[in-house]
């Protein structure tokens, strides 16, 4: 495990507190996002943390993969 494997581990456990706090920047990405795809689109989100888009577009789109250097990010996105 590399360093920033480690660091977004620990990270992990609060980081959607942490982003939160600028929840109208993510909603505004969110709303555009839909505007962008259509229900045909297969979608790579690189660097999803926990998910925090990658779930709000999946069901606007056919297929989404949603991948982190984090494994815990990505138990948490699940």
């Amino acid at each position: 495990m590399n360093k920033s494997e480690r660091f977004w581990d620990k990270t992990a456990s609060h980081y959607d507190q942490i982003e939160r706090k600028d929840q109208k920047t993510y909603l505004q990405i969110i709303q555009l996002s839909k505007t962008r795809f259509t229900t045909s689109d297969v979608t790579l989100e690189y660097g999803c943390g926990t998910g925090l888009i990658a779930n709000e577009i999946s069901e606007d789109v056919k297929e989404i993969h949603a991948i982190d250097i984090s494994s815990n990010m990505i138990t948490i996105a699940e």
